[in-house]
């Protein structure tokens, strides 16, 4: 028997690229895109429309005189796989279910055997999101957490957490449609769970800690930058859901809280983190760690943060 052998392949020999997982249309991912010099740029939409392929050895590019053996990518980063609401209403079983499936397995087989070096590896990625991996990580680096427990009602997370001063998050996906709405559940006080038809899901619950201030601290490898805004009265419990919330913050220096910021992002593997604090006014506790968060509405000073990402990508920070 005669096996087959690949054809010679032209190499792309433009030298080290970056790659960027995100939609040029996303404010964020095009700051970062337009500091960086021929990036090579995908995610699960566009890759439907693109000349991509890939092999054993790494991506294929189609150009003029064939298919192209891809062989300088540098550094990368994951801003987001999909665009906001690409499946939403993706009935499940379907044959554009199916699809989707076929075109996000592609692309995480492109992360995954592309040989880039990324700011935040996909597996950390999804990983940093777990709430009571954050939990272990704030202990481990000594930062204050709220007492945290996964649980399948209000009754028993008291019981376990021995209050009823508790804070519920949604652990999957913080929004569902229903036959006549799109509903969205920011975290919450306990007692608005109570008598509907959110109730016998698990939550996430955490011991209530009562903010003087929010803060939003991102990092970039060993760069950090805190941001903080005064607790209006009467606002949600999720500061995200006050009107002209994002409008609010300012730059403020927390040596302590940026130093075990990048402490916890380390501790998690994670090179790029936005993260939630709250000061009750004598300790701040860590709340939230987002590996994939925003932050051009941190207002003055947020630049930086596009600039160290950029950064990164070029080469120019080992991070």
């Amino acid at each position: 028997m005669v096996l087959g052998r690949a054809p010679s392949r032209i190499v792309d020999d433009r030298g080290q690229r970056c790659v960027l997982i995100g939609a040029p249309d996303d404010p964020h991912f095009s700051a970062v895109a337009s500091r960086v010099s021929d990036p090579l740029v995908v995610d699960v939409q566009s890759l439907q429309t693109s000349h991509l392929a890939l092999s054993a050895d790494g991506p294929l590019l189609k150009g003029r005189n064939g298919w192209m053996a891809v062989r300088g990518l540098g550094r990368g980063w994951i801003r987001r796989l999909a665009p906001p609401g690409w499946m939403l209403g993706t009935e499940a079983h379907t044959r554009h279910a199916y699809q989707q499936a076929a075109w996000l397995s592609m692309l995480v087989s492109f992360i995954r055997t592309g040989s880039v070096d990324w700011l935040t590896g996909l597996d950390q990625l999804l990983i940093a999101e777990n709430k009571l991996l954050l939990h272990r990580a704030a202990r481990a680096v000594g930062a204050a957490c709220p007492e945290t427990a996964l649980a399948c009602s209000p009754t028993i997370a008291a019981e376990i957490l021995g209050t009823d001063q508790l804070i519920a998050k949604p652990i999957g996906p913080s929004n569902f449609l229903t036959e006549n709405d799109y509903v969205t559940t920011p975290a919450s006080d306990v007692s608005r769970l109570i008598d509907t038809d959110l109730q016998p899901e698990p939550f996430l619950y955490q011991h209530r800690v009562e903010a003087v201030r929010h803060l939003r601290v991102v990092t970039v490898g060993d760069q950090s930058w805190c941001f903080s805004r005064a607790v209006v009265e009467g606002e949600p419990i999720d500061w995200r859901f006050l009107k002209d919330a994002h409008t609010n913050f300012c730059w403020t220096k927390s040596m302590e809280t940026e130093k075990l910021a990048v402490s916890l992002a380390r501790e998690l593997v994670i090179g790029y983190s936005s993260q939630d604090w709250i000061d009750d006014g004598t300790t701040t506790w860590v709340v939230d760690i987002n590996p994939g968060g925003q932050w051009l509405f941190l207002g003055e000073r947020s630049h930086e943060i596009t600039v160290a990402i950029a950064a990164w990508l070029n080469g120019n920070s080992h991070g």
